[in-house]
Order: C-alpha cells, then sequence, then structure tokens
C-alpha cells in the first residue's frame, strides 16, 4: 500500500518498486520508444507515411520524423491523434507498445 499526498494524489512512496509512479518513471524511455516502433510499424500495415503523419498532426515533417524516430517521445494529445488516425484506441496503441518492451526485457 502507498501513501499518497491528500491534496494533489502524488505518490509518497516513489522509490518504492512496486508503485506505479517508479515504474512509469523507470521504464519511460523503453516505452517511448516502444511507442514510436508500434506507430511507424502500423503506419507501415496501413500505409501511410511520415508526410501524412505530419499532416494529420499539423506539424512540420521534420517534427514528425522526430517524432517517429524516438528522439522526441509523442506528447498525449499526439498519441490521440494518431491512435484515431490509424484506427486504434490510445490503450491498444500504448498496450502494444508495453507488450513490445516486455518482450525485449532480458531476464535478470
Amino acid at each position: 500500500m502507498h501513501d499518497f499526498c491528500a491534496r494533489c494524489m502524488t505518490c509518497l512512496t516513489p522509490d518504492d518498486p512496486s508503485c506505479n509512479i517508479f515504474r512509469m518513471t523507470n521504464h519511460a524511455p523503453a516505452l517511448e520508444a516502444a511507442i514510436a516502433s508500434e506507430i511507424r510499424a502500423e503506419m507501415g500495415r496501413r500505409r501511410k507515411s511520415r508526410a501524412d503523419l505530419a499532416q494529420t498532426l499539423g506539424v512540420h515533417p521534420a517534427t514528425a520524423a522526430r517524432r517517429l524516430d524516438g528522439e522526441v517521445p509523442f506528447d498525449i494529445v499526439e498519441l490521440c491523434t494518431v491512435a484515431d488516425w490509424l484506427g486504434l484506441t490510445v490503450t491498444e496503441l500504448i498496450a502494444r507498445a508495453e507488450r513490445l518492451t516486455a518482450s525485449e526485457r532480458i531476464p535478470a
């Protein structure tokens, strides 16, 4: 059981590995890379281009490329937009990325 701040509901025990906040912050880079990878894969399956993505997001193609290459993570609004554009829910997209990160982890 974790202690939370009554005002902002922030976990007061973020050093505990069983804490979701701990897991999210420690695995965020891998998850962000997996999300970009899954978006690239789904774009390929649906024959969508980087230019199509840039237009969908309303950004310069170089900005879209940085997201797809994992240099800059997609923000939540972009994830919602991209998931919808790909015919997925954000939940499906993140679940696929989580499975990808889990399959790539090396057991201790």
